[in-house]
């Protein structure tokens, strides 16, 4: 077989690049565009019809809202960060909160119509930049990439790190950390 070492730190060079440019370009983790804009789909998503609805939806009946706690699962950030973020864009006017109806001790995340203004806007923007970021691969190159990149990531969560952790026992299929006797 045939060393490609070199395509693969190429093509890892790539995905880096991809990474570093889609966070600085693409408005990173976490931050009032992305909030506004889980938002504005969660909202969207509850005003689909009852029946239509995948079972366990985590959501306030008919609240057009999303509970804080479900924001913060979303985007895997703490709790403290989080309040930080929303206590920055409820004073900006674009969302207000309140105390959930099922259990009090939650908080209710709303869209004010000017937070849902913006939010439809900044949704308009990031469609829109993802049109031009993929405008040169045909709808068939792109199928092929979608394949290729979801088997990869497949792959990579299927390593779990052990790859790292244990030599490349479990990732290569031998055990790159033992000296051949």
């Amino acid at each position: 077989m045939e060393d490609n070492y070199p395509l693969i730190e190429e093509t890892i060079g790539h995905l880096r690049f991809f990474g570093h440019f889609l966070h600085y370009q693409m408005g990173n983790k976490f931050g009032r565009r992305r909030i506004l804009k889980i938002m504005l789909e969660h909202m969207e998503k509850e005003n689909v019809p009852d029946s239509l609805q995948e079972p366990g939806q985590a959501c306030e009946a008919s609240s057009g809202g999303i509970l804080q706690r479900d924001l913060q699962d979303i985007l895997h950030i703490q709790s403290g960060s989080l309040s930080e973020i929303i206590i920055k864009i409820e004073a900006e006017g674009l969302i207000e909160k309140t105390r959930s109806e099922k259990d009090g001790r939650q908080i209710l995340l709303r869209l004010t119509p000017e937070g849902e203004r913006l939010a439809r806007s900044y949704k308009a923007e990031h469609e829109e930049k993802l049109r031009q970021l993929t405008s040169c691969l045909s709808d068939e190159e792109m199928k092929e990439l979608n394949v290729t990149l979801r088997r990869l990531e497949q792959h990579w969560k299927d390593m779990d790190g052990s790859a790292f952790k244990n030599g490349c026992t479990n990732a290569c299929g031998e055990d790159a950390g033992t000296e051949a006797e």
